[in-house]
């Protein structure tokens, strides 16, 4: 399993286009290999938002990178005026209620 963090600040206006974008792309059409994903923000701060998204194996993140749909995600959090970041982790273990 591989899970891909993606962490920015999102200008308030951006708030629900994001999570719009989040429902059409995830929840309706979700790529190939996508096991679990959420959008989370912040109640500290509230224009910080990530999308926490578990993979099958990292190479299906990189094919769903590779059609260029994240970076519909990175440009909603570019306009609230930092740039976005990604982070990608190896999963080491795992416990999961059912």
């Amino acid at each position: 399993m591989y899970v891909t963090i993606l962490t920015g600040r999102v200008a308030q206006e951006n708030w629900i286009p994001l999570a719009r974008l989040f429902e059409r792309i995830v929840t309706k059409k979700p790529p190939a290999g996508l096991m679990k994903s959420c959008l989370i923000q912040s109640e500290d701060e509230p224009s910080r938002w990530r999308i926490v998204s578990m993979w099958s194996a990292k190479a299906a993140f990189e094919n769903y990178e590779s059609t260029g749909q994240p970076e519909k995600y990175a440009e909603l959090m570019c306009d609230a005026g930092t740039v976005p970041y990604r982070h990608g982790y190896l999963t080491q273990g795992w416990y999961e209620r059912v």
